[in-house]
C-alpha cells in the first residue's frame, strides 16, 4: 500500500514540473501599494525568487488552476470580494497546490483568534504583517529559508507565527 501511495505522489509531481522551485512564490493582496514593497524587497533580498502577484482571490485561484505549482503563497487576508480565508479555502481543495505549496497568511490582524482559526483552516504559517520596511525584509529572509526546505507537512503550530 505505501508504494502504491509513493507511486502516485512522485507521478503527481512528474505532472508538476516547478512544484519544488524555492524561487517561484505567489502574492495575492488587493493593496498594490502592498504588492509594490513586497515585491521591491523581494527582489532585493532574493533576486533568484520569481514573484507573480495579484491583486485578487479570483486571479489567483484561476492561476493556480491553469500552473505549476508554486513553493509559497502569500495571502493577504484582508481582501474585498473573496477574503484571505475564502481564498484559503479554495487554494486547499485545488490538489497539486494542497500537496506542494505552503501556504502563508499575512495579516495585519494579531487576534490569537484569527490566528489560531486560520492554523485550523490550513494555513502553514502565519505572518502580522509588519510596516517597517526593514522588518518586513527580515520576514522575507525568513520566507526564503522555509522555501528552501522540502515541504513537512504538517508544519507544527510552534513554527507557525512567524515574527520579525
Amino acid at each position: 500500500m505505501a508504494s502504491v501511495n509513493a507511486q502516485a505522489k512522485s507521478d503527481h509531481i512528474m505532472n508538476f514540473p516547478n512544484i519544488y522551485a524555492a524561487n517561484h512564490w505567489f502574492h495575492v493582496d488587493d493593496d498594490q501599494d502592498d504588492l509594490a514593497v513586497y515585491s521591491d524587497i523581494i527582489s532585493e533580498v532574493a533576486p533568484e525568487v520569481k514573484l507573480e502577484q495579484f491583486g485578487s482571490s479570483l486571479a489567483l485561484i484561476r492561476k493556480l488552476n491553469a500552473s505549476d505549482v508554486p513553493k509559497l503563497i502569500l495571502i493577504d487576508l484582508n481582501m474585498p470580494v473573496v477574503d484571505g480565508l475564502g481564498c484559503l479555502k479554495h487554494v486547499k481543495i485545488i490538489p497539486h497546490v494542497k500537496d506542494f505549496s505552503r501556504l502563508v497568511i499575512l495579516s495585519t490582524n494579531s487576534n490569537k483568534e484569527m490566528i489560531d482559526y486560520c492554523y485550523a483552516m490550513g494555513a502553514h504559517y502565519y505572518a502580522i504583517k509588519p510596516s517597517d520596511p526593514e522588518q518586513i525584509r527580515e520576514l522575507m529572509l525568513k520566507l526564503v529559508a522555509i522555501s528552501k526546505t522540502e515541504p513537512r507537512f504538517p508544519i507544527g503550530k510552534k513554527q507557525y507565527l512567524l515574527t520579525p
